[in-house]
């Protein structure tokens, strides 16, 4: 399984840490995040670059928690998930 590839900031650190599996600050698919101003989270991808749009950070922190549960499906495919 590919890691996905997070930054060095205050959101990503405890990922990294407490699930070394599916995050580094390293190696892996890269993880493009932005606010904006719509409730929730979506969570984009054609198999490469993953794209997280969010408003909270508590969403962030929910769509990092789905991303694992598509990364433990092992496939390479698109991730089209909007949650509100």
């Amino acid at each position: 399984m590919e890691k996905i590839k997070l930054d060095k900031n205050r959101l990503f650190v405890p990922f990294v840490k407490n699930y070394p599996k599916y995050f580094s600050h390293g190696k892996g698919r890269s993880l493009v995040v932005a606010k904006w101003e719509e409730k929730g989270f979506s969570i984009f991808s054609f198999g490469e670059d993953i794209s997280i749009r969010y408003e909270k950070d508590n969403d962030l922190s929910k769509a990092l928690g789905i991303l694992m549960i598509e990364l433990e499906k092992g496939k390479k495919r698109a991730i089209k998930i909007r949650r509100f």
